[in-house]
């Protein structure tokens, strides 16, 4: 009699592990042809394999973005200082007037240059005035994680005036953008007095991206971050040079540069806040006990970046006497640029990188010096994005004269070794 099934459970056609399933429940562990348990297990094995490759996804550990760009916020513009107009004087043509009497405009609607100069202008023949341009950018950096991590201003400079120039970026310590705002352009911050505290500074030398390094406690985690460009001489107010001017348009003088601003069409050129990971160096380590001199040893470092490992350009050792030993990820090679005295001598050969995971490598130069001392290292070590992680270490290893033991069958002899 053919067994029933029983209701409200239809045969599973789909799966192909029923029909093994049922006989194996049944004992039927073999049919012609081969061993039925042996092929039971191999199908589930399979239909294991494939859930497993459905979950990966979810499974994988995604690593910490190691390059944060963060975006410009509405708002960012340039800033404009005009002096107060002198009754009977059409243009303001006391430098200090113009530079600390003013008010803020934004003239950065629609532009694509924002400026951070002072100039000489020449309207007409016999009427000038001097201009003060303090740039502004406003960053959304709300949650970003700063701990670790290099903080670098990007611009991109397409009108260069008189260079080199210092550009100096100030922020509000007050800590809040917009703290005055006006509509949707945060006019009531364009106020230089509430700048206060310089974040960063950095020499611009020629026209394309300029860096500027920022502290990275400037950064507002909770909401905007502002920066006021300012260049050294508007800080320390120094006027421009030719002053006064002389009549004539081709007296006009500007200091400072022009960069591209957020509403150039090219958003690859905007103003550009760069969050990185920043490389590190951890322990260093040396034979403890004392090291004679001229002898051979090991000197190590252990550096790291979380973006990897092969992110690691170079790293540096300064010991007294500047004494300077170098690595270079790239060839993997030990040199020594600095040693003016002659006390270090390195085995290049002979000295070892060793990759210890994804993101370190501990590094050995081989060297062996020739003056008795206590030693200290510093250590910098710079990644492909030139952001830089520093350590040192105080007396970290001793080098001697070490004494050798007399021969003990020659100690009553009268004869001595020579030392």
């Amino acid at each position: 009699m053919r067994h029933k099934r029983k209701p409200g459970r239809p045969r599973k056609f789909n799966d192909p592990l029923h029909k093994y399933w049922r006989k194996a429940k049944k004992g039927h562990w073999r049919e012609r042809g081969g061993n039925m348990k042996r092929k039971f297990c191999v199908l589930l094995i399979v239909w294991l394999f494939i859930v497993c490759l459905s979950f990966l996804p979810y499974l994988q550990i995604q690593k910490a973005e190691a390059t944060i760009q963060v975006s410009l916020a509405v708002g960012s513009g340039e800033y404009a200082y005009y002096g107060p107009t002198v009754s009977g004087v059409p243009y303001e043509t006391v430098y200090l007037w113009s530079r600390n009497n003013a008010t803020g405009n934004s003239l950065c609607a629609g532009g694509d240059v924002q400026y951070t100069m002072q100039r000489i202008y020449n309207d007409t023949a016999g009427t000038y005035r001097f201009d003060i341009y303090r740039g502004i950018l406003f960053f959304n950096t709300s949650g970003i994680e700063i701990a670790g991590r290099s903080v670098t201003l990007k611009l991109y400079v397409v009108e260069p005036y008189s260079l080199p120039q210092n550009i100096t970026v100030w922020i509000d310590s007050n800590g809040v953008y917009p703290r005055f705002p006006v509509s949707d352009s945060y006019l009531g911050d364009y106020n230089y007095l509430l700048y206060d505290t310089m974040v960063g500074s950095g020499i611009c030398t020629s026209s394309g991206w300029f860096s500027i390094t920022i502290n990275a406690s400037a950064v507002n985690t909770t909401g905007l971050t502002g920066f006021m460009l300012r260049t050294s001489d508007d800080v320390n107010a120094i006027p421009p040079t030719n002053n006064p001017p002389q009549e004539g348009w081709q007296l006009n003088k500007y200091y400072g540069i022009g960069f591209i601003g957020i509403h150039y069409s090219v958003e690859e050129e905007h103003p550009q806040l760069v969050v990185e990971e920043r490389p590190t160096i951890g322990e260093f380590q040396a034979p403890s006990g004392r090291i004679n001199v001229n002898e051979y040893f090991y000197l190590n470092a252990t550096v790291s970046d979380l973006a990897g490992a092969v992110d690691l350009q170079n790293v540096t050792l300064t010991l007294n006497y500047s004494i300077s030993l170098n690595w270079f990820n790239a060839s993997d090679s030990f040199t020594k640029t600095g040693d003016p005295n002659g006390y270090c001598t390195l085995d290049a050969a002979n000295s070892i990188s060793v990759l210890v995971n994804s993101t370190a490598y501990k590094l050995s130069w081989r060297i062996k010096l020739s003056v008795a001392l206590k030693w200290d290292v510093d250590a910098v070590v710079f990644n492909v994005n030139n952001s830089t992680g520093a350590s040192s270490a105080v007396d970290l290893f001793t080098t001697d004269y070490v004494i050798p033991r007399q021969n003990p069958q020659l100690e009553n002899t009268g004869i001595k070794l020579p030392l």
